[in-house]
């Protein structure tokens, strides 16, 4: 558990969501780029592609002008669907090829024995094989650990972050092409049969991120002994991951806790320090918690 203070309060980061036994599909993307209708084959011309990252899993996704080949047949548009992935930010394009990309995830259409797609996870660090390439050795065969979907001209796949180090990505790239060795080319074009990021650099990043940001108000800013105040404390999770936040607020002297005035009911309160406890508090969402505090009869104005 990660305690941090902030001002007169600490936010506790609390666990995640628990294992699941298979991949949720998000139901809302992040755009990440356009991309031009410039290939004849229709399945491996890349028109969009979106990412998306929770607790568990690193998404991605591709639409495609047609739909990918979920089920091939042996033409010349049967297509291999890459996803560059690059954890340290270091990554670059040069000479038709993609340098420092630490995995590439994989679709491949036809790949033997079977006819029905599969996916693979092909670490290319320190060296990115090169030549020809044993894609058996590659293929992940457990749902839960990489999977894939084909909805419509949607091609998605998902790999769990615990197989890339725990972490996202913080650059993408993608690539469309028919040939199953040097995987970390970009070949150039062949007759429509090719297709990657028009802009030619990365994309993202996706990657868990907590993060917090915390404020505290008193209104007035003058009272009398015996008076009120009113406090707001404002938390808004600035991360890209959901957290579980608990809320410590400490009055000075001269103050104390007005009971049942608060609009979240404080998990313990024990003289001058107040507890909240919130569950999973989305990405994007705040917490606003607000509360009485009365000017002891003894004190100075303040």
């Amino acid at each position: 558990m990660d305690n941090r203070w902030i001002g007169l309060a600490f936010i506790a980061f609390l666990g995640f969501s628990a294992f699941s036994n298979a991949v949720s599909w998000p139901t809302n993307w992040m755009f990440l780029a356009n991309d031009t209708d410039d290939v004849s084959c229709g399945n491996m011309d890349v028109l969009t592609a979106y990412g998306q990252i929770d607790s568990e899993y690193l998404y991605l996704r591709l639409n495609t002008q047609t739909a990918p080949n979920a089920n091939p047949s042996g033409n010349s548009c049967d297509a291999i669907y890459k996803w560059f992935i690059d954890l340290n930010g270091d990554g670059y394009v040069q000479g038709q090829a993609i340098h420092n990309a630490e995995y590439v995830l994989a679709v491949r259409e036809n790949a033997p024995p079977s006819s029905i797609p599969e996916i693979y996870l092909i670490p290319t660090t320190p060296q990115c094989p090169s030549g020809s390439l044993n894609w058996a050795s590659y293929r992940i065969t457990n749902s839960t650990i990489a999977n894939w979907s084909i909805t419509g001209n949607y091609l998605d796949m998902a790999i769990k972050l615990t197989s890339i180090n725990n972490t996202g990505a913080k650059t993408l790239w993608w690539v469309i092409d028919k040939s199953p060795n040097n995987i970390c080319q970009q070949p150039s074009s062949q007759s429509g049969q090719v297709d990657w990021p028009d802009q030619g650099g990365g994309q993202g990043p996706f990657i868990q991120i907590p993060g917090i940001t915390f404020t505290k108000d008193v209104t007035p800013t003058f009272s009398m002994p015996n008076g009120n105040v009113t406090f707001t404390l404002f938390v808004n999770n600035t991360g890209t991951t959901p957290l579980n936040l608990t809320v410590n607020d400490t009055l000075p002297p001269g103050l104390s806790y007005v009971n049942g005035s608060a609009n979240y009911t404080p998990l313990l309160w024990i003289n001058n320090s107040i507890l909240w406890y919130f569950q999973n508090i989305s990405n994007g969402s705040f917490v606003a918690i607000t509360f009485n505090a009365a000017v002891d009869s003894g004190a100075q104005a303040t």
